[in-house]
């Protein structure tokens, strides 16, 4: 006896068969409505007492050579394509929430008001089911996918469309200042690139000066010293009095004060004075060193992770990384 459901058998165990265009098999499958559209349920039978298949999508009956290629490659569960016949819908659907009952007389139409229940839904469908462990709930997941997909395009659609006015008229206000605000920026840039070397310059002459005038004057102050301790001895030894007691009786000349540090200014006539300022400046003499420095800091592994994958990407070895495949759900 031939079993006229083998083909269908085989194919939703998982098993390659060989396909022809012209002998339809007897079985369960689904076809797409339309490109992107809905599964529709699809059956095709040879009728009980008949010596010729019949083949059914969703409610309309057709000829089974009409379907068949489009339908060959996805065979079906037979209870689920009699649900979908029955209702509809597939165990694995997962109606957006617009599909679901809403109390309110207005209920949310706009994306930016559906993205938090779909949200919530996925949250609320993935705490129940923990790891998903059943083709149906693999199918609700990727039915959820393509919800908040759908709801991600259209919101960013409208996002576009709504924030354009604006980002026109900020560029427009873009256009007007920020030329003359660069330009202004660069002149200052330029000002100071100048005042820096000129002052640089004035603040080494005046060093130089005060530290010339500070020489002199402690040279003058050891002099009065010297000559305040020549007098001391003499009358020391015309008195037959201590050095020391004179000393201590004859008080010292105060010391001079030290090269006070220089200060140079420039402008300030009609605003705020330009002056020099210490910066803190780091220059790199050693790449090597300042990476492996460096390789514990928080940003540089993110950088080098970012190259790493960029790397990756283009096929590029890397000494110190390894490259592989994963396959993730997308």
């Amino acid at each position: 006896m031939t079993d006229e459901f083998h083909y269908w058998r085989e194919a939703l165990a998982g098993n390659k068969m060989a396909i022809h265009a012209d002998h339809p098999q007897s079985g369960y499958y689904r076809k797409r409505e339309s490109k992107g559209g809905p599964w529709l349920p699809v059956a095709i039978w040879t009728p009980k007492g008949g010596d010729a298949q019949v083949a059914r999508v969703a409610d309309k009956m057709v000829d089974p050579l009409d379907v068949w290629t489009w339908v060959a490659d996805n065979p079906v569960d037979k209870a689920a394509a009699q649900q979908a016949f029955k209702t509809g819908t597939w165990p694995g659907d997962a109606p957006a929430v617009t599909a679901a009952p809403m109390g309110d007389n207005n209920p949310p139409s706009e994306p930016v008001e559906l993205i938090p229940l779909e949200v919530q839904a996925a949250d609320e469908f993935l705490a129940k089911v923990g790891v998903i462990k059943t083709q149906v709930d693999s199918d609700i997941a990727s039915n959820k996918v393509g919800n908040l997909r759908d709801l991600k395009k259209k919101a960013e659609a409208a996002h576009k469309t709504e924030k354009e006015p604006h980002l026109a008229a900020g560029r427009a206000v873009d256009a007007k200042y920020k030329p003359k605000i660069d330009d202004a920026d660069g002149a200052v840039k330029r000002l100071l690139a100048a005042v820096t070397v000129y002052q640089n310059a004035e603040a080494a002459r005046l060093r130089k000066e005060a530290e010339a005038k500070a020489a002199a004057e402690r040279a003058a102050y050891e002099k009065q010293l010297a000559a305040q301790r020549a007098a001391a001895e003499k009358e020391a030894a015309a008195t037959q009095t201590t050095l020391e007691e004179i000393l201590d009786a004859t008080p010292a000349p105060p010391p001079p004060k030290p090269a006070e540090p220089v200060k140079v200014k420039s402008g300030g006539a009609t605003g705020r004075g330009v002056s020099l300022r210490t910066v803190k400046v780091a220059t790199v003499t050693d790449y090597d060193k300042a990476m492996v420095a460096l390789r514990d800091h928080p940003e540089m592994r993110e950088l080098v992770q970012k190259l790493a994958d960029r790397a990756c990407k283009a096929g590029v070895p890397l000494a110190g990384v390894e490259y592989s495949t994963q396959q993730v759900a997308a």
